[in-house]
């Protein structure tokens, strides 16, 4: 991904707010079992130049509104850590 794609999410009291993706898998990718797509982002008012908060979500592809999904069992969230661990490995590097 060249360019950081973002997109606007609604929080619980329905203000919208900015988010960037900084990453993204897709169900092809290897070792993706689950057969879901998966962003990490960050919420662009939430972060400043030395600390910033990921947050990932599975995406709902069959939904009208691509509607962000949890993740749903242990060995998503395994899978996931993995994912973003070598990520933080490499960004640091």
């Amino acid at each position: 991904m060249e360019e950081n794609q973002t997109f606007i999410i609604v929080d619980e009291e329905g203000v919208e707010h900015q988010a960037v993706i900084v990453y993204k898998i897709e169900p092809t990718d290897e070792g993706n079992k689950f057969g879901k797509s998966y962003i990490f982002y960050y919420v662009e008012d939430e972060s400043d130049d030395e600390d910033v908060r990921v947050y990932v979500a599975s995406i709902d592809e069959g939904s009208e509104d691509g509607e962000l999904g949890d993740i749903e069992t242990p060995e998503e969230q395994e899978y996931i850590e993995d994912i973003f661990n070598n990520l933080e490995e490499n960004t640091e590097a």
